[in-house]
This record gives C-alpha cells, sequence and structure tokens, in this order.
C-alpha cells in the first residue's frame, strides 16, 4: 500500500526524517505525503515531532478550504513552513523492519533520488553539514548513476568527504 511504501522510502532516510524531503524524495506533495504519514502515526509506527501533523487528519485540510476549494492563507502558511516536520520511527527495528522490505534496486533508487533532493536542498553553504550522510547515500546508489558530468562531481565531492573525515579523525 502506499503508506508501506512511503515508509520503506522515509527507511532509507534514517531513524529521523524531514516531511518536505521526504515528499520531494517521494514525488508526492506535502499534503500527500503527511496524509499517508498520519495512518503511520495513528497504528504507533511513527512519532512526529510537530503539532502541525494535526492537519494531516482525514478530512482537516478539506475543512480548511473554501466552498471553491481553495486553501484559505493558514493552510498555505502553515505548508510552506513544513520544513520543521519531523517525525521519527518509535524503534531501530521499526524502521529496520521498513528497510528489510525494500528490494535493492528500489533503495539504490530511493538513495539517489534522496541525495540529489539533499544536494539540491542544501546549496553550497550548507553542503558542508549534510555531506557525509549525502555522500553515503549517492555510494550506495552510484550503480544508478548514468551521467559522467555526475560521476566526476561526486568523485570530487567523495573527494572533500574524505578530506573533511581525515581532518577530523573520524575514519
Amino acid at each position: 500500500n502506499k503508506t508501506q511504501r512511503l515508509l520503506r522510502a522515509a527507511s532509507c532516510m534514517g531513524n529521523q526524517f524531514d516531511l518536505r524531503i521526504l515528499s520531494l524524495v517521494s514525488e508526492l506533495s506535502i499534503q500527500d505525503a503527511g496524509q499517508l504519514l498520519w495512518h503511520a502515526l495513528n497504528e504507533g509506527v511513527l512519532i512526529a515531532f510537530s503539532d502541525k501533523t494535526k492537519f494531516f487528519q482525514p478530512g482537516m485540510l478539506e475543512s480548511m478550504r473554501d466552498s471553491e476549494g481553495v486553501a484559505n492563507s493558514t493552510t498555505d502558511t502553515w505548508l510552506s513552513q513544513s520544513e520543521d516536520i519531523m517525525y521519527r520511527f518509535v524503534h531501530d527495528a521499526v524502521q529496520e523492519a521498513a528497510h528489510a522490505m525494500l528490494e535493492m534496486d528500489e533503495e539504490q533508487q530511493t538513495k539517489l533520488r534522496w541525495a540529489r533532493v539533499i544536494q539540491a536542498d542544501a546549496g553550497e553553504t550548507q553542503l558542508d553539514e549534510v555531506l557525509i550522510n549525502m555522500m553515503q547515500a549517492f555510494n550506495v546508489s552510484a550503480q544508478q548513476i548514468d551521467s559522467p558530468e555526475e560521476c566526476l562531481t561526486l568523485a570530487r565531492l567523495n573527494l572533500k568527504a574524505g578530506r573533511r573525515c581525515r581532518d577530523s579523525k573520524s575514519y
């Protein structure tokens, strides 16, 4: 089902994940992803770090639209600020179980989309903050990369990540 597919994608992002990033990786709207995760919250699979998740209850967003189906300003505001809607799996074993349901190809494709979203989202100034996690995802999915230009960019980023690890003595 759609919720399980979304949880499998979330499991590639780790125990904790951001709704906005997950929606981009899953190619869903924030609203659709949030509503699917609402089911997982109710089942006790996830824990939310934001009260904003209450808006994803069935019928809640629809009640915030006018008679012509147009979202009011409150809906637009909180959807645009969705980057602070964080979830985590209730236990590492739950995340691992969701991850175990992934086929190798699905995992590689999901991690590649995740790494690309992170890279695009971070920009140059924030790239150092996400570099190690991003490169782990890119490296897992390297077989999925066809572009020589992207391979060269990733080689440079791997070198940068390696130097950063060496300099911090975290190798």
